[in-house]
C-alpha cells in the first residue's frame, strides 16, 4: 500500500502492483525481448514442439563438437610430433657427414707410424702391407675432479688398419694423442691380432641366394651361356649385341677386349623366377618368366704365359658372374643380363646395353699389352729374370 499527496495537501492511498516473476527459465528468456505488439498475458509452453527440437538439435551439437575434438586431437598430437622431429634434424649433407668420418687429426700421424713400424729393417711382421684404413675412436681426457687440477690438454685417437701378409690377414690399431696446439704423436708402436680367414656357417655351405629352390640346369643352357661368355669376351660389339638378343638397335654392349681364349665355362648353381600370380600347384620350372644361374668363366689373355700342359691348378682363377637367362625351357634360351655374384633376382633384361658410346671407341688399340709381373730380387743380388733367361748366343750365363 502507498500513499500520494493531493492538491488540498490531503492524502490518499495508492496500490501498487507487483509484477509477476516467470514461471521458468524459457519463459524468463522470451519475456525479455518481448515485442510491445505482443499479448501482455501470453505465455510460453516449455513442451512445445519448437523447445524440443531446439534442445535435440543443441545436444547433437554438443555430441558433434565433442567427437570432432576427440578424433582429430590424436592427428594433431601425431603431425605434430612429425613437425618438430623434422625441425630438428638437419638435412644430411653427405660431403660434410664424410668428413668427421673419413679425417681426423691425428690419421696422417697413425698412418705414418703404422708405414714406419712395417717398413723397419726388422719388420715386425714381415712382407705385410696396410690393405685399408678403417676408421678410429675418442676419447677425450677426464674433466678434473679437483679444483686446482686442469684437463690434460689432448685426447686420444685409436685407428684401426687392415694388414695382409700374402694370404693372411691381421687387424692392427696404433694410438695417437691429438693436441689442438701441439699436433698429433703416437703413444705407442702399433699392435696387432690375427683375422680368422675360414668360417664354418651352419647349415653347410651357403646358398647362392636367398629365398630361391635351387633347380637342375636344363640342356640347352649350358651352350647357350658358353655362346655368351664367347661374345663376351670377343672384343667385339655387335657380337655380344646378337648374343644377347637384344631388338633396339640404338643399343651399345661393351665386351671384354684383349681375351685370347675362354677355357672353361661352368654352371655352379640355377634358380627360376616364381610368378607370384601363381597358384601353388603350378610348377615354377613351367611358368616361363626366366631362371638365373652363377657362371664361373676362366679365362686367358693375349700374352698370357700359358703351361705347356695345362691343368685345373695351372689356370687362372676363375670369373664368377649371376646371369638371367631367358626361355631356359626352350631349345634356344639366351643370356640377356649378367653381373655380379649376388645380382641374380635383380637382373633385368638388356640393362647392361649402354647408350651414346660408339662401337669403334671400344676396339683394342694398338699398344694395347698384357702386363707382365716385375722382375724380384734374388738372393746373390741377380734377378729371377737373369737366372732364367738365356744368353744372346742361347747358352746359358
Amino acid at each position: 500500500m502507498a500513499t500520494t499527496k493531493t492538491r488540498s495537501g490531503g492524502t490518499r492511498a495508492r496500490t501498487v502492483r507487483k509484477k509477476a516473476a516467470p514461471r521458468n527459465r524459457s519463459e524468463e528468456i522470451h519475456t525479455r525481448g518481448k515485442s510491445a505488439w505482443e499479448t501482455a498475458n501470453r505465455k510460453l509452453n516449455p513442451n512445445a514442439s519448437y523447445f524440443k527440437t531446439l534442445h535435440k538439435r543443441q545436444r547433437l551439437l554438443r555430441w558433434y563438437t565433442w567427437g570432432t575434438f576427440w578424433l582429430t586431437l590424436p592427428l594433431v598430437i601425431f603431425a605434430s610430433i612429425l613437425y618438430i622431429a623434422s625441425e630438428a634434424e638437419d638435412p644430411l649433407d653427405l660431403a660434410d657427414a664424410s668428413v668427421p668420418a673419413n679425417s681426423s687429426d691425428g690419421k696422417e700421424t697413425a698412418f705414418a707410424e703404422m708405414t714406419t713400424w712395417l717398413s723397419g729393417e726388422y719388420s715386425p711382421l714381415p712382407g705385410a702391407t696396410i690393405v685399408s684404413w678403417d676408421g678410429y675412436t675418442v676419447e677425450e681426457a677426464p674433466v678434473p675432479e679437483r679444483e686446482n687440477e686442469e684437463k690434460l690438454p689432448y685426447s686420444f685417437e685409436t685407428h684401426r688398419f687392415t694388414l695382409a701378409q700374402g694370404t693372411a690377414a691381421y687387424s692392427a690399431s696404433v694410438q695417437v694423442a691429438v693436441s689442438d696446439v701441439l699436433g698429433a704423436v703416437a703413444t705407442s708402436t702399433p699392435s696387432y691380432t690375427p683375422i680368422a680367414q675360414t668360417v664354418d656357417l651352419p647349415g653347410g655351405e651357403p646358398v647362392s641366394w636367398f629365398g630361391y629352390e635351387p633347380a637342375s640346369v636344363p640342356n640347352a643352357v649350358q651352350p647357350a651361356v658358353e655362346d655368351w661368355a664367347k661374345a663376351y669376351t670377343s672384343g667385339s660389339p655387335d657380337e655380344l649385341h646378337r648374343a644377347v638378343g637384344d631388338p633396339d638397335a640404338d643399343h651399345i654392349y661393351v665386351p671384354l677386349v684383349g681375351v685370347e681364349e675362354v677355357a672353361e665355362v661352368t654352371v655352379v648353381d640355377a634358380a627360376y623366377i616364381p610368378d607370384p600370380s601363381a597358384g601353388s600347384d603350378v610348377d615354377v620350372a613351367e611358368q616361363n618368366l626366366g631362371m638365373f644361374a652363377r657362371v664361373e668363366v676362366v679365362l686367358w689373355w693375349e700374352g698370357q704365359e700359358r703351361p705347356e700342359r695345362e691343368s685345373t691348378s695351372s689356370r687362372p682363377a676363375p670369373v664368377t658372374f649371376d646371369v638371367l637367362i631367358e626361355n631356359p625351357n626352350t631349345a634356344t634360351p639366351l643370356v640377356t643380363a649378367w653381373g655380379a655374384p649376388g645380382s641374380g633376382p635383380s637382373l633385368v633384361a638388356y640393362e647392361n646395353a649402354v647408350n651414346g658410346v660408339s662401337a669403334d671407341s671400344l676396339e683394342r688399340g694398338e699398344d694395347f699389352a698384357t702386363p707382365t709381373p716385375e722382375a724380384t730380387p734374388a738372393t746373390d743380388g741377380s734377378t729371377d729374370e737373369d737366372a732364367t733367361s738365356p744368353s744372346d748366343d742361347g747358352e746359358d750365363d
